[in-house]
């Protein structure tokens, strides 16, 4: 969500100086760099045996279920806000691109700041009522 956040502050600010293809260009580079970039630090993992599973068992894991249903609730959802913010400000209530687009980025950096904050919360309280409360 980060890259989202970051994304949707800077390329308003690129396309005033570069053009829409060069803030795609910019964009398109940033990323490569930073791909690459992860490439070479990454450090080799160690290889382990592990032991197999049955897929049937992963399938019958209910806890599985509820974070895969709460991942795609929450993260999905901000991602879609997040960059539809940008557009609604723009064209409902005429704001420039420029604020639009940090408006936008703070709707995800919220997302980013308060998503450990349910990891700290899933240690204090029990899960029904936590997963009940984010979905409100």
């Amino acid at each position: 969500m980060l890259g989202a956040g970051f994304v949707i502050f800077v390329v308003p600010q690129m396309l005033d100086v570069l053009g829409w293809r060069g803030a795609f260009v910019g964009c398109a580079g940033g990323a490569l760099a930073l791909c690459l970039y992860c490439l070479w630090m990454a450090p080799w993992p160690e290889p382990t045996a592990a032991p197999p599973l049955r897929l049937a068992h992963i399938l019958a894991h209910s806890g599985l279920w509820l974070l895969g249903v709460v991942q795609m609730a929450t993260f999905g959802l901000m991602i879609v806000v997040g960059t539809w913010i940008t557009t609604l400000l723009r064209t409902t209530l005429g704001m420039p691109l420029k604020a639009a687009g940090l408006l936008g980025s703070l709707v995800l950096l919220l997302g980013i700041v308060t998503r450990p904050l349910g990891g700290w919360l899933g240690h204090r309280v029990r899960l029904r009522p936590l997963v009940g409360i984010s979905g409100t």
